[in-house]
């Protein structure tokens, strides 16, 4: 089981599943769901490596190097602590 965490809060979620459902209950605003608003950018503080690759709509939007879509991000394992 992985997790999520955002100032201490923590939310365990399958390995290999989307992280939304879990930022969302952690406060990560979502408008889209898709990847087009940008609404849902989060910064990775710890566990980067435990989160798929870079998307192709992530690419696009030429975000700085911690920072992470939420929409697009699968957690592979472990934790991974986040800041918006």
């Amino acid at each position: 089981m992985a997790k999520i965490i955002y100032e201490g809060k923590k939310i365990d979620v399958e390995d290999n599943s989307q992280i939304t459902e879990a930022c969302e209950k952690l406060g990560v605003p979502f408008l889209c769901y898709t990847g087009i608003c940008k609404s849902c950018v989060i910064n990775i503080l710890k566990g980067e490596e435990n989160l798929n690759e870079i998307t192709e709509i992530e690419k696009e939007h030429d975000l700085e190097k911690s920072m992470r879509l939420a929409c697009q991000c699968r957690i592979k394992s472990g934790s991974v602590i986040i800041d918006f």
